[in-house]
């Protein structure tokens, strides 16, 4: 399950955010009464507890995101070698990353 539909986070929530829609799904979710619920939610948390994580999982939830765009088109275009997490996930949210699935595979 994606892990913000579980926390009810918004995908651009920030870490306090996401900590505190966590803390107030496991009141909600004890472990004695709900322990499945319970790990799913921790899960979730662990996911996207911190700006590096929900990147990554915003990366690699997107099956039309052709990893390759990061180098052909992000890295040259942000002003530094490395950009930080913040600035990766708001080019990545850009639509102009956004490629048709028949580009990626070569046009067929």
């Amino acid at each position: 399950m994606n892990p913000f539909d579980l926390l009810e986070v918004a995908e651009d929530a920030d870490d306090k955010q996401v900590k505190t829609a966590y803390l107030s799904k496991i009141k909600q979710f004890v472990p004695e009464h709900y322990p499945q619920q319970f790990q799913q939610i921790q899960a979730a948390y662990q996911q996207i507890k911190e700006q590096d994580s929900r990147v990554k999982y915003q990366l690699l939830k997107t099956p039309e995101f052709d990893l390759s765009l990061i180098t052909q088109h992000l890295l040259p275009s942000a002003n530094c070698a490395r950009p930080d997490s913040t600035r990766l996930l708001a080019l990545l949210q850009h639509s102009a990353l956004k490629m048709p699935v028949h580009q990626q595979t070569g046009g067929q």
